[in-house]
């Protein structure tokens, strides 16, 4: 068994025990024909997955301390841990992520998705993600 394989088997074993219900749902951008700023969401899908969804722990030094003194984080965004096999971003793609089985929650992506790879292997994703008040812009 090889590294990558035995931390795929933990990761999931985590998501598992730790991890709530996550519905995944995936939009294509559409832009408008005649103006470049307008853009429609058009739904191209969702899945269901097992995800770990924790409050931001904004340490002196950490990552999450830095995105927040630049204002790329606010105090209650959360973070989002998934297997790494989950497709979240895309050059025409855009998610929008439910959670709770019924969904209790909506949230958005916020910034990059952070992707440890080992042997060419994504292993988990973290993903900085922020609650929705209403819909996404264009949904």
């Amino acid at each position: 068994m090889t590294i990558a394989s035995k931390l795929l088997t933990g990761i999931g074993s985590l998501l598992e025990e730790a991890g709530k219900q996550v519905r995944i749902n995936y939009f294509n951008i559409v832009p408008d024909s005649v103006y470049d700023d307008v853009a429609t969401l058009l739904p191209s899908g969702n899945f269901w997955t097992s995800g770990i969804v924790l409050p931001i722990m904004a340490n002196k030094g950490s990552t999450e301390s830095i995105l927040m003194e630049q204002g790329k984080l606010i105090s209650s965004d959360q973070m989002l841990y998934l297997q790494g096999s989950i497709p979240l971003i895309g050059s025409e793609l855009t998610v929008k992520i439910d959670v709770g089985s019924p969904p209790v929650e909506s949230f958005t992506l916020m910034g990059e998705v952070i992707a440890p790879e080992v042997s060419n292997q994504q292993i988990y994703k973290k993903a900085y993600i922020r609650r929705l008040t209403g819909s996404m812009i264009g949904e």
